[in-house]
């Protein structure tokens, strides 16, 4: 590839280099055009070896959603998700491997934590931790897959950039969080703030709990990208 006119940096030439095969030299692949439409875009130059930063440095990690409720051409940035189960790990093999499947899916759309915590570390994280908190318990709201996922996208429009789930032990949640819950289980789940959210009334054990979140995070995220899933 030839080497661009140092003195032709201009917004116009750049965005016509980009849509025009004569703006730059045969075989420049459409990344590079790409690339060099969103260096100038940002206000980046070239430096003196006629080479440019690259656009990753100045850009947080986004993904764009094709097929999205509201504005389906926006980009948004990757979600900070954690969630924080009482107890000390998985027990049963299946559960991890299920787990560990899930969140090897879900990389793809966040940033995902699981932390296992003692009960009254697990309370100090529900009550004090930045962002939207939601406790898992049959007391709260149970919403559908595609409520989910609409809530998801809620919470990004907004600017809420995490998002933590908390799980309680075989036993449930200590009574501090008892009482916290009893406080919490009008609000609207995936709201901003505390939330309390059910699974139904079904009795589940505590892990299967875990996995079962883990799906339906995966599932959502998947809606939102108007992938095949969800049927």
């Amino acid at each position: 590839m030839s080497a661009i006119p140092r003195q032709r940096t201009s917004s116009s030439w750049l965005t016509t280099a980009c849509t025009s095969p004569s703006g730059l030299a045969r075989g420049t692949s459409p990344a590079t055009r790409t690339s060099l439409f969103l260096h100038d875009a940002v206000g980046l130059r070239l430096h003196g070896d006629d080479k440019l930063k690259p656009f990753w440095l100045s850009f947080p990690r986004m993904r764009e959603s094709s097929s999205c409720p509201g504005d389906c051409n926006r980009y948004t940035d990757r979600m900070k998700i954690m969630i924080c189960a009482q107890g000390g790990g998985l027990k049963k093999s299946y559960n991890k491997m299920a787990q560990d499947e899930y969140c090897r899916r879900l990389e793809h759309y966040c940033e995902l934590s699981v932390i296992d915590s003692a009960s009254r570390q697990l309370a100090n994280y529900a009550r004090f931790e930045e962002g939207a908190r939601v406790l898992l318990d049959p007391r709260g709201q149970e919403i559908t897959s595609h409520e989910l996922s609409e809530r998801l996208q809620d919470l990004m429009n907004m600017g809420t950039r995490k998002l933590s789930f908390f799980i309680g032990g075989a036993e449930g949640f200590n009574p501090t969080l008892q009482t916290y819950i009893e406080q919490n289980v009008g609000v609207r789940p995936l709201s901003p703030g505390t939330s309390i959210l059910s699974f139904g009334k079904l009795t589940l054990p505590h892990e299967l709990a875990r996995v079962i979140l883990l799906e339906q995070l995966y599932r959502a995220f998947s809606i939102l990208k108007g992938e095949p899933y969800d049927k």
